[in-house]
C-alpha cells in the first residue's frame, strides 16, 4: 500500500496515524495507494506565520489521481497526513494544496467547565479533521487549576501526570502541537485559594475575579517561576502560553515584573516559543508571539459593565471598564513591537458567541437564544468567512497565524459545546487553510461531509445552521 521514500519520511507511520484517526471517525481506509516524497517542488506557496514547532513543518502536498485511487505526495510526514485528511472532506481534490497560515489553532477553556480527558481527545480529533495544527489548552483560571503542579495547587478536577502525557501523545499522533497555558498574573483566584500566603494582605482584591499575583509579596515570584518551569518540562518542545490578560487593578510596574519573570522562567526551562495575550505587549517581557483577542471596538462602557453586575459591585465594574481603555492603544503597540501576532479577535473567533441564523431544527433555534456569553452580540454562522485577519492591525504587522477559541463559563454539557463550536470550527478550518476568500457556497460541501464525523466523535448536537444545512443552501 505504501513505502517509505527516504530516511526522513516514514510513509508507514503516516498511514498508521491516519488509520487511527479514521477509527476515531468511524471511517474505513479510502483507496489511497501510496504516500511518497514529491520529486519536484510543491505548490502553492509555503504557509505564512510562525510554526508552532521548533522545526518548520512544510504541510503542503500534492494529490495525483490514478483510477479510483490516489497518491499523496508531500515533503514531510505532517504534509502527507494533512493531505490524507483533506481528502476526507474534499474527496475530489487533485493537484497541489497547502495551508495559508502556519499556525492554525483552537483554544479550549478546560477550567470554567472541567472537561475530562476523553473530551479533550475528541476535540483533538475534531481539530485534526479540519486541518488545524495547534490545540491551545487554557489550564488555569479563577475557577480552577487543572495542572498537578506546583505542589499544593492541584484540585479534584486537576489532570494527572498520565493525563497530560496522554493529551500530548494523542495530539502528536495527529500532528498537532499542544500549547499549554498558565494564565498569570491575573486570573489566579484558584491559585491564591490554594496558597493563601501569596495573597497581598495589605491590599486584598475587592473581589476574587480581580485577584492577581503581586510580585512584591514574598513567594510570588518563586511560585511563578516554579509553575512555568514545570509547564515547560511537561510539554517539551511545545510553545508555552503565560497568559498576561486582564490583570485588573495591577500597577504597570508590577505587571511588568510578573510577566518578565514568567517569560524568563519559560526560556530558562527551554521553551522554544513563549506566547502571551495582547496585554503582555505593555510589559517589557520579550515574548515570541502575542495573541490579539480584543479590538478597540470591543471596549465596554462603564455604564454597560455596571449594569451587568449587582449594585454593590457597580463601582468595581466601572473600574474594570476603565482598565479596558488601554486596549485602544494595543494595535499600535503590537505593530511597533515587531512581535508576530496570533489573531484571535472575539469577533468573530470566540465561539461562545451565539449565532443569529436559525437552525433547521426549531428546538436548536430556541435553545441558542439562552446560550453563550450574554455580552456578545450574536453573529451569523458564516460571519468569520467575511473576516480578513490582515485588516485588523496596522499595515505591515507580522501575523503568526489564526486561532479560534471556546470559553466555557456558560457551557455545561458536550451537547452545548457542540452547538457553539460546530459548524463554525469547520468554517474556520477552511478559512485558515485556503488561500482565497471564501463564500458559504465554497464551504457547504466539506462542512456537510464532516458532519457525520462530528456525530461519531460525540458532537452530534452540532448546530444545523440554515445557511449550511437548509434546503435553500443545497
Amino acid at each position: 500500500m505504501s513505502r517509505p521514500c527516504d530516511q526522513n519520511f516514514n510513509a508507514a507511520l503516516v498511514l498508521d496515524r491516519f488509520q487511527r484517526l479514521l477509527t476515531s471517525l468511524g471511517e474505513s481506509l479510502p483507496p489511497i495507494t501510496d504516500v511518497q516524497v514529491p520529486p519536484t517542488e510543491l505548490g502553492p506557496t509555503v504557509a505564512s506565520g510562525v510554526s508552532p514547532r521548533p522545526e518548520f513543518a512544510d504541510e503542503r502536498f500534492r494529490v495525483d489521481r490514478h483510477g479510483e485511487g490516489a497518491t499523496v505526495c508531500a515533503a514531510t510526514e505532517a504534509g502527507a497526513f494533512r493531505g490524507l485528511v483533506r481528502l476526507l472532506v474534499d474527496p475530489e481534490l487533485t493537484g497541489s494544496d497547502g495551508p495559508r497560515f502556519a499556525w492554525r489553532g483552537l483554544s479550549v477553556d478546560l477550567v470554567r467547565h472541567p472537561w475530562p480527558l476523553e473530551t479533550v481527545v475528541a476535540l483533538t480529533d475534531l481539530a485534526a479533521l479540519h486541518g488545524l495544527n495547534v490545540l491551545h489548552l487554557h489550564l488555569t483560571d479563577h475557577q480552577g487549576w487543572r495542572l498537578p503542579f506546583p505542589p499544593g495547587t492541584a484540585s479534584e478536577h486537576s489532570f494527572s501526570e498520565a493525563d497530560l502525557a496522554a493529551i500530548r501523545e494523542h495530539a502528536a499522533e495527529r500532528f498537532i502541537t499542544v500549547v499549554p497555558e498558565i494564565d498569570l498574573p491575573g486570573h489566579v483566584a484558584a491559585a491564591l485559594q490554594a496558597h493563601p500566603d501569596l495573597v497581598d494582605r495589605e491590599n486584598p482584591p475587592a473581589h476574587p475575579l480581580v485577584a492577581h499575583l503581586d510580585p512584591d509579596v514574598p513567594g510570588v515570584l518563586d511560585f511563578i517561576r516554579e509553575a512555568v518551569t514545570q509547564l515547560v518540562e511537561h510539554f517539551p518542545g511545545s510553545p508555552v502560553h503565560i497568559g498576561g490578560d486582564e490583570a485588573f487593578g495591577m500597577v504597570p510596574a508590577k505587571f511588568d515584573t510578573a510577566v518578565r519573570a514568567a517569560v524568563q522562567a519559560a526560556r530558562a526551562a527551554g521553551a522554544p516559543t513563549v506566547v502571551g495575550w495582547q496585554e503582555a505587549v505593555r510589559s517589557g517581557g520579550a515574548l515570541d508571539v502575542l495573541q490579539y483577542w480584543m479590538t478597540p471596538a470591543d471596549i465596554p462602557t462603564e455604564e454597560s459593565m455596571a449594569a451587568a453586575v449587582p449594585p454593590e459591585y457597580a463601582d468595581l465594574a466601572r473600574a474594570v471598564a476603565r482598565s479596558f481603555q488601554d486596549v485602544a492603544g494595543d494595535p499600535d503597540r503590537l505593530s511597533a513591537s515587531g512581535v508576530p501576532v496570533l489573531m484571535s479577535p472575539q469577533n468573530p473567533l470566540y465561539f461562545d458567541r451565539r449565532v443569529s441564523d436559525p437552525s433547521v431544527d426549531d428546538r436548536q433555534t430556541e435553545q441558542m437564544q439562552t446560550m453563550g456569553f450574554p455580552g456578545y452580540a450574536p453573529l451569523p454562522t458564516s460571519a468569520l468567512l467575511d473576516w480578513d485577519p490582515a485588516a485588523e492591525l496596522p499595515e505591515g504587522t507580522p501575523l503568526a497565524g489564526v486561532e479560534a477559541a471556546i470559553w466555557c463559563e456558560t457551557i455545561g454539557t458536550v451537547d452545548e459545546l457542540a452547538m457553539l463550536v460546530l459548524p463554525r470550527l469547520g468554517l474556520f478550518g477552511e478559512m485558515s487553510w485556503r488561500h482565497e476568500r471564501l463564500t458559504v457556497a465554497d464551504v457547504i460541501a466539506p462542512v456537510r461531509r464532516a458532519a457525520s464525523y462530528w456525530t461519531h466523535l460525540g458532537f452530534g448536537e452540532y448546530y444545523r445552521s440554515s445557511d449550511l444545512f437548509g434546503t435553500k443552501s443545497r
